[in-house]
């Protein structure tokens, strides 16, 4: 989903140290939910500098429960 959503950038996002390896399966799963892709198009705006701030903050790894 995130490739079809972000093409260009596809790449960038899934490189992201925190968040890149769960971005691909969190817009499927919006999706799936029934968020439009504009909103999640949307969500994805912000996602590297929420990154950017989990890294600052030593953040290792994304804990999913």
């Amino acid at each position: 989903m995130l490739l079809q959503l972000r093409p260009r950038s596809y790449q960038d996002y899934l490189s992201l140290p925190i968040l890149g390896s769960i971005l691909d399966e969190f817009t499927s799963w919006s999706f799936q939910r029934g968020y439009t892709l504009g909103t999640i198009k949307s969500q994805l705006k912000d996602v590297r500098k929420i990154d950017n701030y989990f890294v600052q903050q030593g953040v290792q790894s994304p804990q999913l429960r």
